[in-house]
């Protein structure tokens, strides 16, 4: 996965996350909130990832990207 598709992918479930605590006010019932609440465990969890993923490739990274060019 490069660069940009990582950070299109974390826009992504940055959004989710804003629809979720958008949504949180609306939960009436606590199922609803149990649902909320699981995934923006899961957007969490997906996030991290994402960003592990531009941890462990120096290339996706932007001093990667400066060190190839120096």
């Amino acid at each position: 996965m490069d660069r940009r598709a990582i950070l299109l992918a974390m826009k992504d479930v940055l959004e989710h996350l804003g629809d979720c605590y958008d949504g949180w006010p609306a939960a009436e019932h606590t199922k609803s909130e149990h649902l909320l609440a699981t995934l923006m465990k899961r957007d969490v969890d997906r996030m991290r990832q994402l960003c592990e993923l531009l941890e462990r490739d120096p290339a996706n990274s932007s001093s990667g990207r400066r060190m190839a060019v120096a």
